[in-house]
């Protein structure tokens, strides 16, 4: 009972903002983690009715919860995985948060890749909070088998339709946000562009020209973590857009294998775009980290990097405020018009709006990137693994 309360507070203050990854309890491994979160005390609840209300009276009331559950639980510990690449500044502020305020101790463990996942789930060991991806993925691990049912609990009813969308599966709610909302997006180096008095791109082409100039000035045109197999996955997959604002149903059809990549114009363009931008690459890009990259984008020694504008929060932590505030981030391109972010001209990837996302992706868009593969190899390939993968997922395709 005692993990189970600290468990139900603890996902109430991490619960803040809306992002792409979510946070979801594991019921496997440590007795910590069994419990389920539907059980809420009578102080709990008037806790979170005194938040809401801010009554006199309930506030009370929720002081003096607070101040029984860090009596009572100041000894508890949980666990939680996260990716190795992503800031942690926000976090260990909740944790820390969590600590002094209801007696949580969390143990930060990092994971390179989900090989480790798949092993911890498997050997019955994994921690008691996950920080991981919704959409596609979260359907492929089987969360009725490893995760907590949180339908019903009621910060669930702050979530917008999407995100509940991404973290539902089978009718029933499985993540909790963990971090701000991140784009898969062009970053560009704002001093290059104003010293070559280069503008926003509206088209591929105009992306491909932006490029070439920064070329001839004598500076690397577009930086690559190649080494980083995950984040080579952001071209295609921030591509998207483009792909649905050319065919509306594609993702729909896609799902239900009338459709694939290689097959398809607009959706084969993301895989060919790959193979646009390895001229531009910067040197020794097949053995650049994400880190790495992340500090040669703050200095300026690149003009571009596709990435997750998670790296600005990455940015901002490690080399300070001026050095984001020379970054700034577009759209990747398509081959009409540029998709800005104003209200109604962006898009969720692929594997959030679908239950199939082939579990050899980043491997195949690492290839492109290392050159092994060419556009069309890479798109058949893909089709090919999601249709291995839609058969796990007992959809039948022709």
């Amino acid at each position: 009972m005692v993990v189970k309360k600290i468990y139900k507070a603890l996902l109430l203050a991490l619960a803040a903002v809306l992002t792409v990854h979510g946070l979801a309890g594991c019921h496997r491994g440590r007795a910590a983690a069994q419990a389920t979160t539907s059980e809420t005390t009578a102080k709990g609840t008037e806790a979170m009715t005194a938040a809401a209300t801010g009554a006199a009276s309930e506030r009370t009331s929720e002081a003096e919860a607070r101040t029984e559950d860090r009596q009572v639980y100041r000894e508890a510990a949980l666990s939680l995985l996260i990716d190795s690449n992503v800031a942690l500044d926000g976090l260990k502020a909740v944790c820390d948060l969590a600590e002094s305020e209801l007696g949580i101790t969390i143990e930060i463990k990092y994971k390179v890749d989900d090989s480790v996942l798949k092993t911890r789930l498997a050997a019955g060991e994994m921690t008691d909070l996950l920080v991981y991806n919704s959409g596609s993925l979260l359907r492929a691990m089987d969360p009725s088998e490893y995760l907590m049912d949180l339908t019903g609990q009621p910060f669930t009813d702050k979530y917008d339709d999407i995100y509940r969308r991404s973290v539902t599966v089978g009718g029933v709610v499985y993540g909790v946000p963990f971090a701000s909302t991140q784009s898969g997006a062009v970053m560009y180096y704002k001093p290059i562009y104003e010293e070559l008095g280069l503008k926003l791109p509206h088209t591929w082409d105009d992306f491909l020209a932006n490029c070439q100039t920064v070329e001839q000035a004598g500076y690397t045109a577009c930086l690559s973590s190649t080494a980083s197999k995950s984040m080579t996955q952001v071209l295609f997959l921030g591509d998207h857009y483009n792909v649905m604002a050319f065919d509306h149903d594609f993702a729909a059809r896609f799902e239900s294998g009338e459709a694939g990549y290689a097959s398809h114009r607009a959706a084969l363009r993301s895989w060919e775009k790959y193979e646009d931008l390895l001229p531009y690459f910067q040197e020794g890009h097949k053995e650049a980290s994400y880190g790495q990259v992340c500090r040669m984008l703050a200095g300026g020694e690149g003009a571009h990097w596709i990435c997750l504008t998670q790296a600005l929060s990455n940015i901002y932590s490690l080399y300070g405020k001026e050095a984001a505030d020379r970054i700034g981030v577009f759209g990747i391109p398509g081959d009409d018009m540029q998709p800005y972010f104003d209200a109604g001209k962006t898009k969720v990837a692929m594997e959030f709006e679908t239950a199939i996302k082939g579990a050899k992706c980043s491997s195949i868009t690492q290839s492109l990137c290392l050159g092994e593969l060419t556009a069309g190899e890479a798109a058949a390939a893909y089709d090919e693994d999601c249709r291995l993968q839609a058969l796990q997922l007992g959809v039948l395709w022709d």
